[in-house]
């Protein structure tokens, strides 16, 4: 994502259900919208399944890419117009298509768009007093195998660091032989908020992804099971 959608996509999470009536196409498993800029120029905006958004200006009389108005300090006429117009269209996009993100943690986010991928559904904001809360539950069952939230440090035993500081977390779905082993006090802690039983509370910003993706994989299937 380049300086410019950046800035203006940042702490936004892409509603997928919006981009066709938008204009997107659906094409080789992502989202495709081709908008004419200005003069030849055109933008090229791909959001994947994931929600992650990839975008290039095209200069349709050679059909090289153009980056020149993401240069900073670049001046002109021309250059200034194809930069409005582009940062117009991203801001339309951003309206329409994009809802605010409570979550800023990077290794958190990833896990949302790697279980919105594979498993589809949306972020679900269920509690008008706590937007810093979100669920994903199975199509089938509709029971939740992943909550996201924000909670205190101090309400986290061992974690560390200032105690009223907010860290961002996910709640998974363990199998409960497994549970001594997971809660060590450093990533993984008693479910917060949670059946301790069945649930463990973890901090992505502490954990690979490879094992934060196999945690979601395990709570996904758990949550199919009646218990």
């Amino acid at each position: 994502m380049d300086r410019i959608a950046a800035e203006i996509l940042y702490m936004k999470s892409a509603e997928l259900s919006k981009l066709e009536p938008f204009g997107f196409e659906r094409a080789d498993g992502a989202y495709r919208l081709v908008r004419p800029l200005c003069a030849d120029m055109s933008a090229e905006i791909v959001i994947d399944d994931s929600g992650r958004l990839s975008s290039r200006v095209v200069d349709g009389a050679t059909g090289d890419e153009y980056t020149l108005h993401l240069v900073p300090g670049s001046e002109g006429e021309f250059v200034g117009g194809v930069r409005s117009a582009y940062e117009r269209l991203l801001g339309e996009i951003a309206r329409d298509c994009f809802r605010p993100q409570a979550f800023a943690d990077a290794r958190l986010l990833e896990l949302v768009g790697y279980a919105r991928g594979k498993y589809g559904g949306e972020l679900e904001f269920l509690w008008k007093d706590t937007p810093d809360c979100a669920v994903l539950r199975r199509g089938d069952n509709k029971k939740w195998y992943a909550v996201f939230m924000r909670v205190a440090r101090g309400r986290l035993q061992g974690c560390g660091g200032d105690p009223d500081e907010k860290a961002e977390v996910v709640n998974v779905r363990v199998d409960c032989d497994e549970l001594p082993g997971l809660c060590g006090g450093y990533a993984v802690f008693p479910g917060y908020h949670m059946n301790k039983k069945h649930w463990v509370t973890v901090l992505p910003s502490r954990m690979e992804s490879g094992a934060l993706r196999s945690l979601i994989d395990c709570s996904y299937a758990l949550a199919a099971k009646k218990r």
